[in-house]
């Protein structure tokens, strides 16, 4: 849970840990106040060019992480793989974002892949990432890099729209 100051930083940042909650299907949303609402309504006005970098730079760092562990010799099969399947949705879900200026949080294209990843069908015996994985993750950062390059998102989210809703949002508490 986030205060309002500090989500809508992180939604205008296209943080994707938080991002990824304007992607949502209804059903997977618990609960979601008014307030809530509003900002799943208009996704668009936090959808910016600012995905390429967090998205990418969120991803580098999760790949490095399992690098690392892999290279201690201490990973934990059950824990690399859910990380390797982050991975590729990461990728997965920061492309389409770039592609279609949506966000789909649910990877429905990917579902049997990811599960695959999960149950560790991409892990060899030691524990280390197949070469079949490493080229699969390949394809998504190349992938990426493309709708990257081919976005039509705005370079900057949409400070005005952002900044009413905020107050709006803001102004029920006063």
């Amino acid at each position: 849970l986030y205060g309002l100051r500090k989500a809508m930083k992180l939604l205008l940042g296209c943080n994707p840990n938080v991002i990824e909650l304007l992607g949502l299907r209804p059903e997977h949303i618990l609960y979601c106040t008014d307030e809530g609402r509003k900002i799943l309504d208009q996704p668009s006005v936090f959808l910016s060019k600012k995905a390429i970098f967090t998205f990418n730079s969120f991803a580098i760092k999760l790949r490095k992480h399992i690098q690392d562990e892999v290279a201690k010799g201490k990973a934990n099969r059950k824990t690399i793989c859910k990380e390797m399947s982050h991975l590729i949705r990461i990728y997965a879900m920061g492309g389409e974002l770039l592609e279609n200026g949506i966000v789909l949080t649910y990877r429905e294209r990917e579902h049997e892949l990811l599960t695959d990843i999960r149950a560790g069908k991409y892990l060899d015996r030691h524990k280390v990432p197949t070469m079949e994985y490493e080229h699969l993750l390949e394809d998504y950062i190349c992938a990426f890099n493309a709708a990257a390059i081919r976005t039509y998102l705005p370079p900057e989210p949409d400070w005005e729209k952002a900044n009413e809703l905020t107050m709006e949002i803001a102004g029920a508490y006063l």
